[in-house]
Order: C-alpha cells, then structure tokens, then sequence
C-alpha cells in the first residue's frame, strides 16, 4: 500500500529514514513534517528531523527536535 493511499506517520517517517540515507536530507526533513504532522507525539521522527537538520548545519532546529524527541520518548536522552 503506498503512502497516497494510507498516510500513516509511520510510512512518512520510513520513507524520511530512506532519503536521510541516501544523504537527501531537505526531502528526508519534508516526511519527517508529514510524519510529525500525522502524530505530533511521534518520537522517532523528530529523532531523525533532528539528525537531517543537524547534517544540514541547522543546530538550533536540530536541538529543538533533540529536546521534543526527550520530552516524547527518554531513551534518546
């Protein structure tokens, strides 16, 4: 089933985890978005926003997502 048809923040955030890897991270943050968008507790994406933004040289961003991704989930703490 593709994203399209059943947005989930889970697909969102797999496909943001696949662009992040092939170092494609403006696109990989954009699903991250749409991840956090769909579930604003969803930790896992905020986790990886955090690492795009931080290979993109955007620190404060990166430290604000570090911080939500603490406060959702302790074990990136």
């Amino acid at each position: 089933m593709t994203i399209r048809l059943k947005p989930t923040a889970a697909r969102y955030n797999n496909r943001g985890a696949a662009y992040y890897g092939l170092k494609q991270y403006q696109r990989a943050i954009q699903d991250f978005d749409k991840a956090i968008q769909l579930d604003p507790k969803y930790a896992a994406a905020c986790q990886w926003r955090r690492n795009a933004y931080y290979n993109l040289g955007q620190h404060t961003k990166a430290n604000a997502d570090k911080s939500k991704a603490c406060y959702l989930a302790s074990k990136w703490c």
